[in-house]
């Protein structure tokens, strides 16, 4: 039997500048297994790499065309999701700070610059999972959103009455 999912956005934070990029997903059966952030003093690019059964390896790319002073990519674990996209946001989404099932990237502080009056903070539900990215970009990341997904719970078939 097919299983049937909903999905959710929050967000997204940040400001009005660049161009809007609309909710982008990964495949149902994808599976996040490289996450690379661009960053300087704002957030520039988030990638999302993953892998499926049904559509081989993929990217979900939110950000803009500087490519940002600095470059930090880290591998999940067989298992590991993200968690949590946690940081700060003004007029652009300053800094972020990666939350899986397993650690927290970087391990203290955030990537990204020091500025933002906005703290944010994106939780995955329970028996959810992140699967996309959206917001607004240009030369950075002006805005961002996830999307997560979820099953939808399997209806049952109704009980027989009991007759006594």
């Amino acid at each position: 039997m097919p299983v049937s999912f909903q999905f959710e956005q929050q967000g997204p934070i940040g400001g009005q500048g660049g161009d809007p990029v609309p909710p982008w997903a990964m495949p149902s059966d994808g599976v996040i297994t490289l996450v690379e952030v661009k960053y300087g003093l704002f957030l520039n690019q988030l990638i999302l790499h993953y892998t499926s059964g049904r559509n081989g390896d993929g990217a979900i790319t939110l950000g803009g065309f500087d490519p940002g002073s600095y470059h930090a990519q880290f591998t999940l674990a067989k298992g590991e999701e993200i968690r949590a996209l946690q940081g700060r946001c003004g007029s652009y989404v300053d800094s972020i700070q990666i939350v899986t099932s397993m650690q927290t990237f970087p391990a203290s502080g955030s990537f990204g610059g020091p500025g933002g009056a906005t703290a944010y903070a994106f939780k995955v539900p329970t028996g959810s999972r992140l699967v996309g990215l959206f917001g607004r970009a240009g030369g950075w990341i002006d805005a961002l959103g996830v999307v997560c997904e979820a099953p939808l719970p399997v209806p049952q078939p109704p009980s027989a009455p009991i007759h006594t």
